[in-house]
Parts: C-alpha cells; structure tokens; sequence
C-alpha cells in the first residue's frame, strides 16, 4: 500500500515550490496533475513516473470527480508514492479535500497537514458537514491546528448557479467546531453578476471571512473568468458588506479594498 501526497504547484513558478514538494516530484512514482500546472513544474517530474492528466476546464474535464478519486485510491493501491499535483496555493483544497476524504475511508494514508501555515479546507460540493469535519480532523491530527473551514457550495437539482451556497452551514459549523468558517460566493455562483448579493448573506449569516476571486480583465482569465469580480466591483462590494458586519457586532478591517 502506497502513500497519496498532496502538493501545490503554486502559480507556477519552480522557485517557489517547497523543497518537499520538489523531492517528491523527483521521486514520485505515479503524479497525477491538474489542468493549472505549468509546464515547468511538470518538467520537474521523475522521468520514470507514470503521469496522468486530471484537469478540468469548465464544460471540458480530462477525467470527471469519481474517476479522479478511483484513480488515485488505485494507483495508491499498486504504488509507494503517488503525489497528487494541484495547481495554485498548496494550503487551499477544495476538491483536494473530497479526494483526501475518501481515500482516507478506504484506509489509504493522506499527507496533507504537515505545514506551519494555515489551511484553508473547501468543502467539496458532495460532502456533508460531518465528512468536512472529519477531513478537517484528520489535517490536525497530522500537526496542523490552524485550519479554516470554506463553505463554497454543494450540489443540487438547481443549474441557475454554479452550485448552491449552504448559507445554513455557517451557524451549523459554528455551534460544531471551533475553527473559523470562511464563505467563497465567487465558487458557488459562478457567475460574478450574484457574487457581491451572496457575500452580503454570509456576512450577515456570521462567516469569519469571504474568499472572492478578483482579476483586473475576467474576460482573460485562464480559470473561472466568469466569477471573478474587477477591482471597481470588489471595492463596491466591500463597501456594501461593511453596514452588514457592524450590524451583527462584527468588523470589516479598514483599507482592505484600496
């Protein structure tokens, strides 16, 4: 039985990887890789290693959410190292999360929470508030205490939005667990048109925090343009949440939009 690595490429640039995640890429014998990797990165890869491409562009997956999961927890079977490679930050995980999740369950062991630096834990669009809670459970029992919970929406009949925003999840999480809960409207929408409406329902609901996609031109975006707010609707919108926050006894801090 192998081991499943998650590690972030980062934006793209090999110098800013972690000595860590470069050994294992250098030693790795499956790397399974998302569609934001650069091609930098992927040159890092041992030569040896068995590669396969998992990204997903929206309307275009290489490999849908179940395959990639079976992937993994196969290759994990018939391997020692198995580095599951995501593209952006290392300490965000969305579907990361789902995919740690389940191969947890199927006792496969999962090293993700070894850092000194916060994890934001999304909760993946099929996933239960128990399944976040546990996936959460198993980063800090790895060492890691600081991690920040994202509720960015689950799945449903609905097809208006990108998927639906559990607005109910923030007091549940709360009267639960401790860790903070933040709320990323600009996933859930999937649409930038309804994301400063949403942020203003998780200010008011009690969330700890926002995670809003900004780009200075969407249209040019390489991922999820059509979410992302420019920096005049973004100022508006921190503008909008403001009133919201001091009416519920909380606080947005000063200076954030300029």
């Amino acid at each position: 039985m192998g081991k499943v690595y998650l590690v972030g490429a980062g934006p793209g640039d090999p110098d800013l990887l972690t000595i860590k995640a470069k050994n294992l890429l250098e030693l790795a014998d499956v790397v399974i890789y998302d569609a934001l990797v650069s091609e930098p990165i992927l040159a890092m890869i041992n030569p040896q290693a068995e590669t396969i491409n998992a990204g997903k562009r929206r309307g275009n997956h290489s490999l849908i959410q179940s395959d990639t999961t079976n992937l993994l927890i196969a290759k994990a079977r018939e391997s020692s190292i198995v580095v599951r490679l995501k593209g952006g930050d290392p300490f965000v995980f969305g579907r990361g999360g789902e995919e740690m999740f389940d191969l947890v369950q199927k006792g496969i062991e999962v090293e993700v929470g070894k850092y000194d630096k916060p994890v934001f834990l999304k909760r993946g669009m099929s996933m239960t508030i128990k399944e976040l809670l546990m996936s959460a459970e198993y980063i800090i029992a790895q060492g890691n205490p600081n991690v920040v919970l994202v509720e960015r929406g689950i799945r449903t009949f609905e097809t208006a939005t990108r998927n639906t925003l559990d607005i109910a999840a923030v007091p549940v999480l709360h009267e639960k667990t401790h860790l903070p809960v933040f709320v990323d409207p600009s996933h859930a929408a999937g649409d930038w048109r309804y994301v400063a409406e949403l942020a203003c329902a998780a200010v008011a609901c009690g969330a700890d925090g926002l995670m809003i996609e900004v780009h200075p031109n969407p249209e040019r975006a390489y991922s999820d343009g059509a979410q992302s707010l420019k920096f005049s609707k973004f100022e508006q919108l921190m503008e909008a949440i403001r009133p919201i926050a001091k009416a519920i006894g909380r606080w947005v801090a000063e200076g954030v939009a300029n």
